[in-house]
């Protein structure tokens, strides 16, 4: 999958997601290896935004491999297993990539 696709993939899974009343996040997500990258999504005032930049002022930064990513969001892998396993890396504020997971979780 072309990191392009990704992105796609990405926005039809957020397109899924109740995100009224959130708090503003800004998590970016670091896919690495093969067709890697960088996105970030942010939510604010009940609308995201994903877009394929560094985002400066982020809550926190996930970094991946594109084929753990994938598994996440089709619900195939759970996040805190993933991150308890080593599968993810977090820099930076723990609970607001938590609190992503379960967005990402509702939709499945």
């Amino acid at each position: 999958m072309t990191f392009e696709e990704l992105l796609a993939k990405s926005r039809q899974t957020m397109d899924k997601v109740n995100i009224l009343g959130l708090p503003f996040m800004a998590i970016q997500v670091n896919i690495i290896g093969k067709n890697g990258g960088v996105f970030y999504v942010k939510i604010k005032n009940g609308k995201y935004e994903i877009e394929p930049y560094e985002y400066e002022d982020r809550s926190c930064a996930i970094s991946l491999e594109q084929h753990i990513f994938l598994k996440i969001i089709s619900g195939e892998l759970d996040p805190a297993e993933a991150y308890t396993t080593g599968k993810i890396k977090v820099d930076g504020d723990l609970a607001k990539a938590l609190e992503f997971s379960k967005l990402i979780k509702q939709k499945v």
